[in-house]
């Protein structure tokens, strides 16, 4: 599966699985990595000690519906996907 921001591509999901309703996977980077804004924002509402604090980013990056995931050769809408530290990425598909 592939993660897209928008129409950017920013990486694959290899390998992923479901535990009941959250979908799990490993991030892998594209070669010339994500955007550094994009990676800051979804470290920063994985950070259990930034719980509370307004996200200092767009407010477009929240927005559910620019994030979504190419699954064979279908499209599919996810909600804000959870990226952690050692490349773990969890989320629910809309």
């Amino acid at each position: 599966m592939t993660l897209f921001y928008k129409n950017e591509p920013l990486g694959r999901i290899s390998p992923y699985g479901q535990d009941g309703p959250i979908n799990w996977g490993m991030f892998i980077e594209r070669g010339e990595g994500m955007p550094s804004d994009l990676k800051a924002f979804l470290l920063f509402v994985t950070n259990e000690s930034n719980i509370g604090i307004d996200p200092p980013f767009p407010a477009e990056f929240d927005e559910d519906g620019n994030w979504v995931l190419l699954d064979g050769e279908e499209m599919r809408p996810i909600y804000l996907p959870g990226l952690h530290q050692d490349s773990r990425i969890a989320w629910h598909w809309r």
